[in-house]
């Protein structure tokens, strides 16, 4: 007679006492889901798809716009001032949420944030590779700096002049710091002691400082372009044999602006955009300024207008490129580091070169003397 056939699996009331609470989870794992849970479930991904799928097209909006020159609508005009790593937070958030809810999702927002983290906020990697110093007699090295009066530290600002050895210096906003009272005026003469005297050259000008260690042009007479508060303030040095045009540049501040649309909110934004406005007209002359020159030129200065602004686009289609773009690494910010967020998150000081000039090393100074980190450029001519 056959024996009857045992069941594959016990039940789980026979086993071992030691085996059911393994054996239970394993029934449970393989319950189906209630109605409730799958419910949900569906309700945070269709959020989740949502929240990337809006953030997706915030960022293309802000590069569309920044592309397109951000100074053409306000809201991406004020952008331009705020810090750019804000907009990673979202997608740090959605990338979070990814990871518990639907990982494989967790790819968008990761790209976001690379997206944020390089085209938005500015990074930039020079393919030139990095120079000490510049020898020869075609190359110099440039230092501009907004000083700002000098009210934040003085010596901080002269101890950083001396260890960046410029040849050529340009300050802005230096009043009253070359014919002050003593404890107020800037000591650069000792700036120009280690080389020969007839080589040397200061000249102060309203608010601009040029001090010089190679040999200065003396027939052309440095002159200012505009009488205006903001101006350019231009002269010609010699770099071996070959004469040089150097702009000094101090566009108009943008706080005004900003600070009417804090006030005043929406009534502010006038405000705001007539300050737009000006800074875009200055440049705008000091570029056909440029266009008319011959021969080598150099244009640095605090434009108080970041990378993707129109302001450095006009100087751009001018026939200028820009020295942290071609021969600097991370992000050259120069500004930002005396506001709420205690560090700098804005690069408006800037060294731009005609054709003519390659940029070998390009980098930015201490935050300390000053709340303008300086702009320094090793530079030789083609």
């Amino acid at each position: 007679m056959p024996k009857p056939r045992r069941s594959e699996e016990p039940a789980l009331s026979d086993a071992p006492p030691n085996l059911r609470g393994g054996a239970e989870r394993r029934a449970t794992r393989r319950a189906p889901r209630s109605q409730a849970q799958e419910s949900r479930t569906h309700k945070l991904r269709f959020w989740l798809f949502a929240a990337n799928l809006l953030y997706i097209l915030f960022l293309g909006a802000l590069t569309y716009a920044n592309a397109m020159g951000p100074e053409r609508w306000w809201w991406s005009g004020l952008n331009l001032y705020l810090p750019q790593w804000l907009w990673g937070v979202p997608g740090l958030l959605i990338l979070i949420a990814s990871l518990r809810i639907a990982w494989r999702w967790a790819w968008a927002p990761l790209l976001c944030l690379v997206w944020v983290a390089g085209p938005l906020m500015g990074l930039c990697w020079g393919t030139e590779p990095p120079t000490s110093a510049v020898a020869g007699k075609s190359g110099l090295r440039l230092m501009s700096y907004n000083v700002k009066f000098g009210k934040r530290d003085l010596s901080a600002i002269m101890e950083e002049i001396t260890r960046q050895k410029p040849d050529l210096l340009l300050l802005q906003d230096s009043n009253g710091l070359m014919n002050g009272e003593e404890r107020r005026v800037l000591p650069l003469r000792h700036f120009l002691e280690d080389r020969d005297k007839e080589n040397r050259s200061l000249r102060a000008v309203r608010q601009f400082v040029f001090a010089s260690k190679i040999p200065y042009d003396r027939p052309h007479t440095p002159a200012l372009v505009n009488s205006d508060a903001h101006t350019y303030y231009k002269t010609k040095v010699m770099v071996g044999s070959t004469v040089v045009t150097v702009y000094d540049v101090h566009l108009l501040t943008p706080r005004n602006g900003l600070t009417a649309v804090k006030t005043e909110a929406e009534e502010g934004i006038s405000t705001f955009e007539d300050n737009v406005a000006v800074r875009l007209h200055e440049v705008r002359v000091l570029a056909e300024l440029i266009r008319q020159e011959e021969g080598p030129v150099i244009v640095a200065g605090d434009f108080n207008a970041p990378d993707a602004s129109m302001v450095v686009q006009i100087m751009k289609e001018a026939g200028l490129h820009d020295a942290f773009i071609e021969a600097g690494k991370g992000y050259g910010y120069t500004y930002g580091h005396d506001l709420r967020f205690r560090h700098s998150y804005m690069r408006i000081d800037h060294i731009f070169l005609s054709k003519h000039w390659r940029a070998v090393h390009c980098w930015t100074g201490t935050a300390e003397g000053s709340d303008h980190r300086p702009v320094i450029a090793d530079l030789i001519l083609r």
